[in-house]
């Protein structure tokens, strides 16, 4: 018994340790965290939601609608309405009661609204708000982009998907933060009810 205790130890003394078997717990815990940074991301990606924030407060803009307001040589001015549930535009008109953000991009397409990144810096992105717009007497709180500070939108178009993330300060000083992503459908507008209704 003693004889094949000293043979086991003298065994164990010369024997190499295999390097798999120190690397096995650590390759298992880099993949256990590589997929919980995975699955956090993409929770986090599927909670954004199409809304904006002002005053503390949170608006859903679900749908949203392009207008084409005007074309300048190489570059065209695309409206963008993001609405809330309550507001359609039909006939060429705004319809409803509800909320909507406005942008005007100033695109490098005289026909459509590309990617890329927008600021009033530049002159090619000015905005606004609307709160509880009301069509019949088409007024509600409108408020407009203070010029002198800073307001930007990135915009990445994929096929007939438009993600757009916005900030727009306010005249107030307050800013509206914003994000969608979704279809854009495309309308025309009667004058009234054209970008200039929302724009100074």
């Amino acid at each position: 018994m003693v004889s094949e205790y000293i043979k086991y130890y003298y065994q164990s003394l010369n024997s190499k340790p295999d390097p798999m078997k120190n690397l096995l717990p650590i390759v298992i815990a880099a993949l256990v965290i590589s997929i919980s940074l995975f699955s956090c991301k993409k929770d986090k990606d599927a909670e954004r939601e199409n809304l904006f924030t002002l005053f503390d407060n949170t608006y859903i803009t679900d749908h949203g609608y392009i207008y084409l307001g005007g074309v300048f040589e190489n570059q065209s001015a695309q409206y963008v309405y993001l609405c809330s549930p309550e507001i359609d535009i039909v006939n060429m008109q705004i319809e409803g009661y509800g909320d909507v953000i406005y942008l005007m991009l100033l695109s490098d397409d005289p026909a459509n609204l590309i990617s890329g990144d927008y600021s009033n810096a530049d002159d090619t992105f000015s905005a606004g708000v609307a709160l509880a717009y009301d069509s019949d007497l088409m007024d509600g709180m409108l408020y407009y982009m203070d010029p002198d500070g800073i307001s930007t939108a990135r915009v990445d178009v994929n096929a007939t998907t438009y993600e757009i993330e916005y900030s727009i300060t306010l005249e107030s000083g307050k800013i509206v933060e914003g994000y969608y992503k979704g279809a854009l459908e495309k309308v025309s507008l009667k004058s009234k009810t054209s970008g200039p209704l929302f724009l100074k």
